[in-house]
């Protein structure tokens, strides 16, 4: 950081988000948020100003700041669990799903040119056989196919699978680890948020929020011609019971 006046102060931000959330009052661990494609505080202040009555035109003699909100903005580019978790405040649950044989799922009445959602998901698709009361076998490709991520099955507009048949659909489901996310069962996503620059021209700053509110904003493109993103907006809160001196947050600059 050089003594003004100098160019070396003029600055192209850039640099890294760190997020602790806290669950059920307990913080979960610093994670790095990823790419961010922009990241911004602002001030806004409240003051009550006072004024002189002791001669013909109004004179201020004194204002006061009564009040200060600080509030920011940011927007991620990396798309996973745990951002989208953010986004949809939702909590996460770690599945395991083990490879078994023979599952079953029930269709109590076919139509054609409609999807089935199976009771499971993650189905290893060379595997499944769709039969009949009769019991008369169906064959793939032809009478239905099958997407197997999902465990959802379509009958084709020329199966031979006439319209509301009972159908029962076998299968074997493969091993899997996902992450689900439990979506708006969260009132709020908190904890503290950290920024860390690491800047080609300029002065590099690191910033320690204490207590931060995030709250989704904006558009999530599910299907976009353009790089998907999460954005967010975020209000500091005080924190003087832990940080007496400076409750909102701490600003080191090198």
């Amino acid at each position: 950081m050089a003594t003004a006046p100098n160019s070396d102060n003029y600055t192209l931000g850039r640099g890294r988000l760190l997020f602790n959330r806290k669950v059920n009052g307990a913080f979960t661990g610093l994670r790095d948020l990823g790419n961010a494609t922009n990241f911004t505080l602002s001030m806004s202040t409240e003051k009550l100003d006072h004024y002189s009555n002791r001669q013909g035109i109004r004179v201020k003699d004194k204002s006061v700041l009564t009040s200060m909100a600080i509030t920011g903005s940011f927007t991620l580019d990396e798309i996973m669990a745990d951002n989208l978790a953010m986004t949809f405040l939702a909590s996460i649950t770690d599945v395991t799903q083990t490879a078994e044989v023979g599952q079953t799922t029930a269709i109590a009445k076919s139509k054609k040119g409609h999807y089935f959602q199976l009771d499971d998901k993650f189905i290893d698709e060379d595997s499944v056989v769709v039969t009949d009361a009769t019991p008369k076998t169906y064959t793939v490709g032809t009478d239905y196919t099958i997407h197997g991520p999902s465990g959802q099955l379509f009958i084709t507009a020329g199966s031979t699978i006439a319209d509301d048949t009972a159908l029962t659909v076998t299968y074997d489901t493969l091993a899997k680890t996902y992450k689900k996310l439990n979506a708006f069962d969260e009132n709020s996503v908190e904890g503290e948020l950290h920024f860390i620059s690491d800047v080609a021209v300029g002065t590099n700053m690191q910033a320690r929020m204490w207590n931060v509110t995030l709250m989704p904003s904006g558009d999530t493109g599910f299907i976009s011609d353009e790089w998907n993103s999460l954005e967010f907006s975020l209000e500091l809160s005080s924190d003087e019971a832990n940080h007496a001196l400076f409750p909102y947050m701490e600003l080191i600059v090198e």
